[in-house]
């Protein structure tokens, strides 16, 4: 029960809406933590793996506490590369909640075929 008044004031704080949704495999319930682009994406490896994401992959967030740029800074990675970083306007929660040890799923929820960097990649975070 602590968890759920934790992601209740977490979340109100940050403005984000948990909404729980089914899980595909075993019936699971998983609550959306937030939907984001991310930023950073013509600094790191994306422009050298774009032609192989695909919406649904599964996503490593890593968490970078010493990151000069940003203290709450939340890495994406895809396989062994770096895409970028969790907007830092939106990496509040989920660093937050990966320094507490929660178990988080990302996955790439939307691909854009834009000449934005920062809104061709869409990632869904969950609470698992």
């Amino acid at each position: 029960m602590q968890r759920r008044r934790f992601l209740r004031a977490l979340l109100g704080a940050t403005g984000a809406v948990a909404t729980p949704i089914a899980a595909q495999a075993l019936g699971e319930r998983k609550t959306l933590i937030q939907r984001s682009a991310v930023a950073g994406l013509q600094y790191h490896d994306a422009k050298h793996v774009w032609g192989n994401l695909r919406v649904d992959d599964r996503l490593t967030l890593v968490r970078e506490p010493h990151n000069r740029f940003d203290g709450q800074a939340v890495a994406v990675h895809w396989r062994d590369a770096k895409l970028g970083y969790l907007r830092r306007v939106d990496n509040t929660a989920v660093s937050q909640m990966l320094d507490q040890g929660e178990a988080l799923r990302a996955r790439i929820a939307e691909l854009r075929d834009t000449d934005h960097a920062w809104e061709k990649i869409w990632v869904s975070v969950e609470l698992v």
